[in-house]
């Protein structure tokens, strides 16, 4: 038995819950408390993540053309999981967070991350209004 014991947090409501589930202790283990379906269908959705997300950072990287790209992620490899802290996909939050220290400038990010950052802002600050409006 391999329980695993963890925080989830509700942004919406702002509710916060520590639980507790029985992953299993390997993959026999996990195999045993599901069946073989089950663990390789959560295998393939958390790999084809993987496989984004890298092809995503590599997508960021403006020095990267779309050959380069292709190239890299052909000679990737799935690997051991690293724990993330906080929300997985923080990466526009991040973002933020860089730009309002300084640790990155807008000069120097590409036209869609400017894109993208625009929009979150406009969404933030219409989401920020509609609760005004609400109160």
């Amino acid at each position: 038995m391999a329980v695993k014991v963890f925080s989830v947090k509700s942004p919406a409501t702002k509710r916060e819950l520590t639980v507790s589930y029985d992953f299993g202790e390997d993959l026999a283990g996990a195999i045993a408390l599901t069946n073989e379906a089950v663990v390789f269908s959560q295998y393939m959705a958390k790999a084809v993540i993987s496989a984004q997300d890298t092809v995503r950072r590599l997508l960021n990287d403006p020095a990267n053309s779309l050959e380069q790209v292709a190239d890299k992620f052909a000679a990737w490899k799935l690997g051991v999981a690293q724990p993330r802290g906080g929300r997985g996909g923080g990466g526009m939050a991040k973002l933020l967070d860089s730009l309002a220290k300084g640790a990155v400038q807008l000069d120097d990010l590409p036209e869609e991350q400017l894109d993208a950052v625009s929009q979150r802002i406009k969404e933030n600050l219409a989401k920020r209004k509609a609760d005004k409006n609400r109160k």
